[in-house]
């Protein structure tokens, strides 16, 4: 087989692996976004008062 064959065979599956990466990703970049909304809702704590 011509390595020039070779090369062509073995790179379709290059574009379906960098969607998935991509897409998980997003997705976790999502979750942090959301988390970081989530946990930062919180209620307002009370400044300390000198006295």
């Amino acid at each position: 087989m011509c390595k020039a064959n070779q090369f062509l065979e073995e790179e379709g599956a290059v574009s379906p692996v960098i969607g998935v990466i991509l897409m998980v990703a997003i997705t976790v970049i999502l979750a942090a976004v959301i988390a970081a909304f989530v946990f930062g809702m919180g209620p307002p704590e009370q400044a300390p008062q000198a006295s």
